[in-house]
């Protein structure tokens, strides 16, 4: 059912599945249960039955950590991420790709996919940066990529470690943000399909989208003699013109909405807050928020238990000595 919980093997994999059968996914960044349960209830223009809706949720680490009041830079150990994760869970039907950041140790890299597999995520994304990375739309880091032959060793490892084969590793390539050339990009990421990356994510700060458009088509070039299906997804934080349905066509699988929740709910709450200090009261800012039935209705606050008639003595027995 639309919104609600799943159990976490029917959850796993949901996403492969989905890749298989639909070819073309819509993820987007969900950072709270509720707002897990808002993109799982989404849906588009179209007749009911028809109406685009979300495939999936991408759980982001700068999402993570910007809730913590952390920047992001890995400084969340995974046991806490985590169990935000396994929170989501409540709310939402749909499955999801964790972003892993750069994976840190091989052995602390598997054992959280370890963690994610338990509570049935699909999928994990982990980038080929040195540990602790720097988010990839600072525009003064200095970007450092880490070794590809040691990024490859840690993908093989990964994927002979989990415990499900529809568990997903995807292999993010920064080459494009480290400013390391398309060569040098294609080439870590035929290297990471090599060494079993089950999808590749590019990383690009170009507005114009050129970059990823001729990486895609560089690699799609290479992968059309492969043995197994390869996955591509993109994700156009940084060149917002480009539709969807335009990225599948040029060849990438999934389209990742990667913080707009997040930010969006930042420009609402300092939206709110400026209303209610310049009124000095809520009145003015009413038109604007969700109605407290709008609340109840996303979080139900009336369940129903299934109980049982239970008879309890008349008189409550007594202790002591007689």
């Amino acid at each position: 059912m639309i919104g609600y919980p799943v159990l976490p093997e029917i959850r796993r994999p949901m996403l492969l599945e989905s890749l298989k059968r639909k070819r073309t996914l819509r993820l987007v960044e969900a950072h709270s249960p509720l707002a897990a349960r808002i993109v799982s209830l989404a849906k588009g223009a179209g007749d009911p039955g028809e109406a685009l809706r979300f495939d999936g949720l991408w759980i982001s680490s700068l999402a993570d950590s910007s809730l913590a009041g952390l920047p992001d830079t890995e400084i969340l150990g995974y046991p806490k991420r985590a169990q935000g994760v396994s929170e989501l869970t409540r709310t939402t039907h749909l499955p999801m790709l964790v972003d892993a950041d750069t994976g840190g140790e091989t052995s602390s890299f598997v054992d959280f996919i370890h963690m994610l597999e338990q509570i049935g995520v699909s999928g994990c994304v982990v980038e080929d940066k040195v540990f602790p990375k720097k988010n990839s739309l600072i525009k003064e880091a200095d970007q450092q990529l880490c070794d590809c032959d040691q990024f490859s060793e840690k993908i093989r490892i990964a994927q002979a470690e989990k415990i499900s084969p529809e568990f997903m590793i995807w292999a993010r390539t920064e080459t494009l943000i480290a400013k390391q050339g398309m060569d040098e990009a294609l080439f870590r990421a035929e290297s990471y399909i090599r060494a079993g990356a089950d999808g590749i994510v590019i990383q690009s700060v170009d507005p114009s989208g050129q970059e990823v458009l001729s990486f895609i088509q560089g690699l799609q070039n290479f992968t059309r003699s492969w043995k197994h299906p390869v996955w591509f997804a993109c994700i156009p934080t940084a060149y917002p013109q480009f539709t969807a349905q335009q990225m599948f066509a040029a060849g990438f699988h999934i389209t990742i909405f990667a913080n707009h929740l997040l930010r969006a709910s930042i420009a609402a709450m300092e939206s709110v807050c400026r209303s209610l200090l310049n009124a000095d009261r809520s009145w003015e800012c009413e038109s604007d928020i969700a109605s407290i039935q709008r609340l109840f209705t996303l979080v139900p606050q009336k369940r129903t238990w299934r109980t049982e008639s239970v008879s309890l003595p008349n008189t409550m027995p007594q202790f002591g000595l007689n």
